[in-house]
C-alpha cells in the first residue's frame, strides 16, 4: 500500500471488547460533557468522532506512557493514528530506534489535528535530538494530518493548492530542543517533488528553509509502508529509487582582515 486513504478509526489504547471503556481514563473535561453519567473510562467520552482522546497530545512511549523527561530522546516519531500499517510500521521503527539509541531513547506522537501537532512540534525538548519522522500521507506540498477533517500542513502559505485551511509550514513553531544535528525523515509520498505541474515550494523545501535539521530525507515519488505481506520502514515505492537529501547549508568562511591566508 502506498498513498491509499483508509476510511476508519483506529485508537491506540486497549479497548475492552464488551464494553468499549479503555484501560485508562481520559481527563475531565470529556467525562463531564459525557452523555453516560460521567463514566471516566469510555474511550472520549462514548463519541471519538466529536471529542479528541486527550493523552494524544503527549509524547509517549511504545507502552503509552507519558513521556515527560526528554533528556535521554533521541528519536521522535509522528504518525497517522487513523491507518493502522502506520501504526504498525510506527511501532516497528520505535523498535528499531531503541535497539540503535537504546531503551527510552524514542517519543511517539499519533496526532492528526494541526494543533495538537504544533504543540508536539514545539513540545520535541532533548537537547540532543538525532532523528525525528513523519509517517502521514502526503503530496508536493502538503502533509495529511487527516485529510477528511480538513487538517493539513503546507508548504504554500495558509491553505492547501485546493484551497482547504492549512497550517503553514514555516510558522511552525521552533522546537524546545537541539535539532541542529538531527535528521527529519518525511515519510510522505512526493515531499520532494517538483516539476513543470507542481509550482511553489515543496513541504521538503519549506521544511529546509525553516528549520536547522542538520539534513532533511525526501522522496519525489510515493512510499510505501509495506514490504510484501508485513510492515517495515517506509521507503520509495520504486526499489530502484533512493531516499532524496537536502543538507543544510554551510556558511562561506572568510580569512580575517590580516591574517595569513590558509
Amino acid at each position: 500500500m502506498g498513498c491509499l486513504k483508509l476510511n476508519y478509526y483506529y485508537p491506540e489504547r486497549t479497548e475492552y471488547r464488551n464494553t468499549g471503556a479503555v484501560e485508562k481514563q481520559d481527563l475531565p473535561l470529556f467525562f463531564y460533557v459525557s452523555q453516560n453519567g460521567g463514566f471516566q473510562y469510555v474511550y472520549c467520552a462514548g463519541n471519538p468522532v466529536r471529542y479528541i482522546d486527550p493523552t494524544g497530545m503527549s509524547w509517549e512511549d511504545a507502552d503509552g506512557n507519558t513521556i515527560t523527561d526528554h533528556s535521554k530522546i533521541k528519536v521522535y516519531i509522528f504518525y497517522d493514528s487513523k491507518e493502522r500499517i502506520m501504526a504498525k510500521s510506527a511501532r516497528t521503527m520505535y523498535k528499531q530506534a531503541e535497539a540503535k539509541y537504546g531503551k527510552g531513547s524514542v517519543a511517539m506522537s499519533n496526532v492528526i489535528t494541526t494543533a495538537e501537532f504544533t504543540q508536539d512540534w514545539k513540545d520535541m525538548a532533548s537537547p540532543d535530538i538525532k532523528e525525528v519522522s513523519l509517517n502521514y500521507h502526503g503530496s508536493a506540498r502538503t502533509i495529511n494530518l487527516d485529510w477528511q477533517n480538513n487538517q493539513y500542513l503546507s508548504s504554500t502559505g495558509d491553505q492547501t493548492p485546493n484551497g482547504n485551511p492549512a497550517t503553514n509550514i514555516n510558522n511552525l513553531p521552533t522546537p524546545s530542543g537541539n535539532i541542529s544535528n538531527a535528521q527529519l525523515n518525511i515519510n510522505s509520498c512526493y515531499s520532494n517533488a517538483s516539476n513543470e505541474f507542481i509550482s511553489g515550494t515543496n513541504v521538503a523545501q519549506a521544511f529546509r528553509q525553516s528549520t536547522s535539521f542538520s539534513s532533511i530525507r525526501a522522496t519525489s515519488i510515493g512510499v510505501s509502508y509495506w514490504n510484501w505481506f508485513s510492515a517495515n520502514a517506509p521507503h520509495p515505492q520504486d526499489h530502484n529509487t533512493s531516499w532524496q537529501f537536502l543538507y543544510r547549508s554551510v556558511p562561506s568562511r572568510h580569512h580575517g582582515v590580516g591574517l595569513p591566508p590558509k
